[in-house]
């Protein structure tokens, strides 16, 4: 299902047809749907969350930017002409910083050996500052302005010294659903349970905790059955099939 019939099947169990135009658009149901997949990708790690990012990195390249990053598994660079990665050994900032203590412009390029998680957000008072206004300061990296809040970066070391491919292995959570034909694994595989979790919401926010709690105990149950064919498929017991 995509999220123009997910929002029909939602307002028509919860009575909320406020949620939804004549026409069918958007006036607010979309908000419960995202929350409600947000919610079971938190309740139930599937095997659709893992990813990877594919980064090209020309000559001096340091920095890469990721979105809807959960966790970081594994970053391994490509020279364009092994078959097999190299893993690059994650170290925290500071010492990041013991080893390569100088301003960028004088570290020696090389293959990257490292990597390390990059602060992209600056301080909350200078969430508007613009793009002329950082100009004004030196070595300051990658910075994204305004809001920088999906977005979460790594910085590597040192500096490549010429073409390599960068695999970043993750879990990501699912994108948000924008418009009516927007899909999402929880809406192709488990619409009903999306469904269900939209629900809760809805009733949640209307501060109706009975009703949602009724919503919560029947996802907790579907959740429950679907954990054990994760466990079963881990263990190679199958039903495989489940998650494509």
């Amino acid at each position: 299902m995509d999220l123009a019939a997910i929002t029909v099947k939602a307002v028509a169990l919860t009575g909320r047809y406020d949620l939804i135009t004549e026409a069918g658009a958007d006036n607010g149901i979309y908000y419960y749907v995202n929350s409600a997949q947000r919610m079971l990708d938190m309740l139930l790690p599937h095997p659709k969350l893992d990813g990877r990012k594919l980064v090209t990195l020309a000559a001096g390249t340091q920095t890469a930017t990721l979105q809807y990053l959960r966790s970081i598994n594994l970053v391994e660079v490509f020279d364009n002409t092994a078959l097999d990665g190299v893993p690059l050994d994650r170290i925290d900032w500071i010492e990041m910083r013991e080893l390569y203590n100088t301003a960028v412009a004088d570290i020696d390029q090389g293959t990257p050996i490292y990597w390390c998680p990059n602060t992209l957000a600056l301080a909350p008072e200078q969430k508007t500052m613009t793009s002329q206004a950082l100009a004004a300061f030196t070595n300051v990296g990658d910075v994204v302005l305004g809001d920088h809040y999906v977005y979460t970066g790594i910085r590597i070391y040192p500096p490549s010294d010429g073409a390599y491919t960068l695999q970043i292995h993750g879990e990501f959570y699912s994108p948000a659903l924008t418009t009516g034909t927007d899909t999402s694994y929880w809406s192709v595989e488990f619409s009903w349970l999306l469904i269900m979790m939209t629900c809760y919401f809805v009733e949640l926010m209307m501060n109706n905790r009975t009703g949602a709690n009724e919503w919560l105990d029947q996802v907790k149950t579907f959740i429950g059955k679907l954990d054990m064919d994760i466990v079963q498929s881990e263990l190679g017991l199958g039903p495989l099939h489940i998650w494509g």
